[in-house]
């Protein structure tokens, strides 16, 4: 789905591409249109992002909420929101957190501490994690 998809009923689904590059997890403003962007520290302090051109971006807020992944896992994520196409779900963040990133021909799965893994799909040639995101205040 792309970022601009409408928010259904109480829930919205997102594909994230799983980057090895990106520094933070990001999202586009329209993405998650479920979830209000806020205030964050990285806005109030101007931070700014280099992309694969070289060409910089401002931090316009961030976006926390909740993520159900297609294994039922639920799993909290905090996305910085800037001027990006397509969401990027940084692996250096999840490796802070304890996880494991395992990429493989056709896939791969994010491995959490207790063992709980997250399976990727390769699609032209990224690897993608699909997740579904509840409207905010709505109960999943």
């Amino acid at each position: 789905l792309v970022g601009s998809e409408m928010c259904i009923r109480d829930r919205e689904e997102v594909e994230m591409t799983v980057d090895s590059g990106a520094g933070e997890t990001v999202i586009g403003e329209d993405s998650l249109q479920c979830v209000k962007t806020v205030d964050g520290e990285a806005k109030r302090r101007g931070v700014m992002y280099e992309v694969a051109d070289g060409t910089r971006i401002s931090n316009l807020g961030e976006k926390r909420f909740v993520a159900v992944t297609a294994e039922g896992h639920r799993r909290g994520i905090v996305a910085q929101v800037c001027d990006v196409t397509k969401p990027l779900l940084s692996v250096r963040r999840v490796v802070e957190k304890g996880g494991t990133v395992v990429f493989m021909k056709g896939g791969g799965y994010i491995e959490d501490a207790q063992g709980e893994r997250i399976w990727m799909e390769e699609k032209q040639g990224m690897y993608i994690v699909r997740i579904w995101v509840k409207r905010d205040g709505a109960p999943f």
